[in-house]
């Protein structure tokens, strides 16, 4: 069985971690010791064994979860029963969110890493405004405020940070999104950090438009949402294979067939999350391989590794 943790989007690399589409996943993986070729055998053997088992354990996002989380029960979707508006229609995604706080305040993949406090900043907000927008779970509100407070540093920081991809975009539209919602952010996140920030995003905007395929969530009310679900929703329903940006689609319009797809990620695992990416078959799949060839010991697997490309790509 392989184990992926799926982080938020990030952009950079970490050591020993491997990378596909943008986002980064991290695999257990143990480094083979030329000194004990006993124990190297064995190890092989374990890592042979996971690699064709097709299984994948992945880990929930907190910040997909959120923007899940943020689609309200409306009239949208004629699979359901729907509402006006005024709740979420997958109450089970703030249930997780509700249950999910780190100690220190914050959401997001491993708390103690130094390097990933602008990740837990990303998903700590996302958190932040899914609570406030259906006005629940105030004391953490509170706790997550706090965090944010005492880090927002890292929203600049781009020298010792993990950044996730299109943070510059979507980082100040969830800024401006909690001013609509009345909600007082620290002074960190109201002064030349944001302001930096939004130059950024005027900036990607324009000069980038690449990026706006891994930031279409901090487009909101701008983005031509039919538009982009016409020319790149997938055959299972979603934008990208992103709970997230497929969320931010249906807050702005509607569409039974992303509708159909997040039902379908909530479905898969039954826990209230959704992960970063789904399905991840391929994604974690070519991370095997993108891992092992990085490690260098991809010659003892060439079988097993030449049958994943040969049936993903041929």
């Amino acid at each position: 069985m392989l184990t992926l943790v799926g982080a938020n989007k990030l952009l950079h690399k970490l050591p020993a971690y491997s990378f596909s589409g943008g986002r980064i996943f991290i695999t257990k993986c143990g480094a083979l010791d030329v000194n004990t070729p006993a124990n190297n055998r064995n190890l092989i053997e374990k890592i042979r064994e996971r690699i064709t088992n097709d299984k994948v354990e992945i880990s929930p996002s907190a910040y997909d979860t959120a923007w899940v989380a943020m689609v309200p029960a409306t009239e949208y979707y004629s699979g359901l029963g729907g509402g006006n508006g005024d709740r979420p229609f997958f109450p089970k995604c703030l249930d997780w969110i509700m249950e999910n706080q780190n100690s220190d305040g914050s959401w997001g993949l491993d708390p103690d890493h130094p390097f990933l406090v602008k990740d837990r900043l990303s998903c700590t907000l996302a958190c932040v405004l899914a609570l406030t927008k259906w006005g629940v779970g105030q004391r953490l509100v509170q706790n997550g405020m706090d965090f944010i407070a005492s880090n927002g540093w890292a929203a600049a920081n781009n020298n010792d940070q993990f950044s996730p991809v299109g943070f510059d975009i979507i980082f100040p539209w969830m800024v401006n999104y909690a001013k609509e919602l009345d909600l007082t952010l620290p002074s960190t996140l109201t002064s030349h950090v944001v302001d930096s920030s939004l130059h950024v995003q005027d900036s990607d905007i324009r000069r980038k438009q690449n990026v706006q395929v891994y930031a279409m969530e901090g487009l909101g009310k701008a983005c031509n949402w039919k538009g982009v679900i016409s020319e790149h929703q997938k055959s299972n329903g979603s934008l990208f294979n992103s709970p997230a940006t497929t969320a931010a689609a249906l807050i702005h319009c509607r569409d039974d067939k992303c509708f159909e797809y997040l039902i379908s990620v909530l479905n898969a695992n039954c826990s209230g999350w959704v992960p970063t990416i789904y399905p991840m078959n391929i994604y974690a799949r070519l991370c095997v391989v993108d891992t092992l060839e990085k490690l260098g010991i991809n010659r003892y697997f060439e079988f097993e590794l030449r049958n994943i490309l040969d049936e993903i790509y041929g």
